[in-house]
């Protein structure tokens, strides 16, 4: 059975809660893979309600992150098997590295979404027992629930995560990666970006966006994933601060304060679904305007850094 002690953050993702974990285990480094969190990603294609424009910004980018985290000589494969042969995949690679897989949220009775959300999820299998997997993800720390059977795997997985720690390969220096992303805001992440805000102050409408459940809101989900992601994003910029020898207090600020800002902006619509009452497009502009400013501040603070270092 893999002993692996779990790293938990509240501002975790399930794949956050499986490298951390997996990069303690293995006692290395894992916070460039953090670099894939600033961003931003809004679909205007999409023909629906603004949650279903709304997207992650690492938007599933398997290669970008496998990169990222090889900068560490953390690495993994993500194997889309037969269903009838993932439980022997599984127990096949269980014996040599830390295993994980891919499944629906929507069918986990010890996770939120359960029965509310369709979200791709990750779980770690520790063991297997009898006919049985001994399993870990952040929410099952909490839970009696800790053992599924092949049959759910089987029915349900979608595929198989192997990781591993392998010799690295520097390819690219940290201010060539720094620089890929600032490209990326420079091709289409601040246009996006206003994208969103003139719909969050144009074509809001509240009762469209959370039916019932604010849980179910896709809306409500990706507002709480972007105050989530720029926390998280401190942890790469506490490794710029430790490579560069530089301080970056003024950038964790402006993080600080946008997380702050969209968890205000979450709240403040869902108090506006629970009390039916319309919601005020002053409001929504003063904290998209502010959240707006300070990602251009962070950008040009980032920019100065990748400049002065060999950009």
């Amino acid at each position: 059975m893999w002993q692996i002690q779990p790293v938990y953050k509240d501002t975790y993702n399930c794949f956050q809660f499986l490298t951390t974990s997996i990069a303690n285990y293995y006692n290395c480094d894992y916070r460039l893979m953090m670099l894939e969190l600033w961003g931003f990603a809004y679909d205007n294609a999409v023909d629906g309600i603004i949650g279903d424009k709304l997207k992650l910004c690492w938007n599933f980018r398997t290669d970008r992150r496998k990169h990222l985290l090889n900068y560490h000589g953390l690495s993994f494969d993500i194997i889309i098997p037969q269903k009838t042969n993932i439980g022997q995949l599984i127990y096949s690679n269980l014996c040599q590295c830390p295993v994980a897989v891919y499944i629906d949220s929507y069918d986990c009775p010890w996770v939120p979404f359960y029965q509310k959300l369709h979200r791709p999820h990750t779980l770690f299998i520790l063991d297997k027992e009898s006919e049985e997997f001994i399993f870990l993800d952040q929410y099952s720390i909490n839970s009696t629930i800790n053992k599924i059977n092949i049959e759910f795997i089987e029915s349900n997985a979608t595929s198989v995560i192997i990781f591993k720690l392998e010799k690295r390969e520097r390819n690219s220096t940290m201010s060539e990666l720094i620089i890929e992303n600032l490209n990326e805001w420079n091709q289409c992440g601040f246009s996006l970006y206003e994208s969103f805000i003139s719909d969050m102050k144009n074509n809001l409408k509240i009762e469209n966006e959370i039916i019932d459940d604010p849980v179910a809101s896709k809306l409500i989900m990706y507002l709480k994933n972007l105050s989530e992601d720029r926390i998280n994003f401190i942890e790469a910029i506490d490794l710029f601060e430790e490579h560069f020898s530089i301080n970056l207090n003024t950038v964790k600020a402006y993080l600080t304060d946008i997380a702050t800002r969209y968890e205000k902006l979450r709240a403040y619509i869902i108090k506006c679904a629970f009390s039916y009452r319309n919601h005020k497009i002053e409001t929504i502009a003063s904290e998209l305007d502010q959240i707006y400013s300070f990602e251009r501040l962070v950008y040009d603070e980032i920019q100065m850094l990748a400049q002065g270092n060999g950009g």
